[in-house]
């Protein structure tokens, strides 16, 4: 029953998206729920629809950025959640 916390935090549909990017042959393909949310920010970071069809880079997301999105979800489930 803690849903809604985790969807409550600022990188959580951040975090959808580029889960969804990663299931995808690193390539977002937004789904209409996806489109319907966009743009997501998370830490400076944007993704927005100009990106759909297009591969996830290092230019658009660096590996230090998804190192603190991490980082910031493990604390949040070790913290935050019962």
């Amino acid at each position: 029953n803690q849903l809604s916390l985790l969807k409550s935090q600022s990188w959580f549909q951040f975090w959808r998206i580029l889960r969804n990017c990663w299931s995808h042959e690193m390539k977002f393909n937004f789904n209409p729920d996806e489109k319907s949310r966009l743009p997501v920010e998370w830490s400076g970071v944007v993704i927005d629809i100009s990106m759909n069809g297009k591969p996830l880079t290092h230019g658009d997301c660096s590996y230090e950025k998804i190192r603190e999105l991490i980082e910031a979800a493990q604390e949040f489930v070790k913290y935050e959640l019962a």
